[in-house]
């Protein structure tokens, strides 16, 4: 079996757990694209990893890709130690993971998504700074849709300019996310309980 090793900065966004002390997570990497990790050992022991494995952390990634089975983390590094402490307000954490299912459903693995990345990257301050509101919740929206490919007409689908209520903006966006994914969000019925 052939492998090579590979360093790369990435965002996780997706984490399952494998047996009893593995997981498999899913990576946003910012020149490789979506891509799934094995990791060893992170759940029986937060030492090897120093509890870095965890939803929207922003690291740097050491792994091996094999030609068989997935690539496996060797090593992690935090880049940047205050970026996940941005999602603690409640809504900006909710959105966000709505964007990440998303892209989840809308976009294939290994496709080079740089701006996707970046956009992510600066997305939990802008939230932080402006605030929850329907004009933000669609401009985001939109902004990861084009990122993925799908280019909208918003103005015919949402009409922003007139959406002063935020929860029903965000219901005919997970409406549009759902019928492009063509499956319903686990993620919407959560965010629209805890924040509307």
């Amino acid at each position: 079996m052939n492998t090579h090793s590979k360093i790369e900065s990435g965002l996780i966004i997706k984490k399952i757990p494998y047996g009893d002390a593995d997981e498999i997570i899913t990576v946003l990497f910012q020149n490789s694209g979506l891509r799934r990790l094995f990791v060893t050992g992170s759940r029986k022991s937060k030492k090897r990893f120093m509890g870095l494995i965890d939803h929207f952390a922003h690291l740097k990634f050491d792994y091996t890709i094999r030609t068989e089975g997935l690539a496996r983390i060797k090593s992690i590094a935090e880049i940047d130690p205050g970026f996940s402490d941005t999602l603690k307000n409640i809504e900006t954490f909710a959105l966000i993971h709505y964007l990440l299912e998303l892209i989840l459903s809308l976009t294939a693995e290994e496709a080079p998504l740089p701006e996707l990345y970046q956009l992510l990257l600066s997305l939990p301050k802008n939230l932080t700074t402006e605030g929850f509101q329907a004009k933000n919740v669609i401009m985001y929206t939109r902004q990861v849709l084009e990122c993925c490919g799908y280019a909208v007409d918003f103005k015919t689908e949402l009409h922003p300019e007139k959406d002063d209520d935020c929860a029903s903006a965000f219901k005919r966006l997970v409406a549009f996310g759902e019928s492009l994914a063509q499956k319903q969000s686990r993620v919407a019925p959560f965010v629209l309980s805890t924040c509307f």
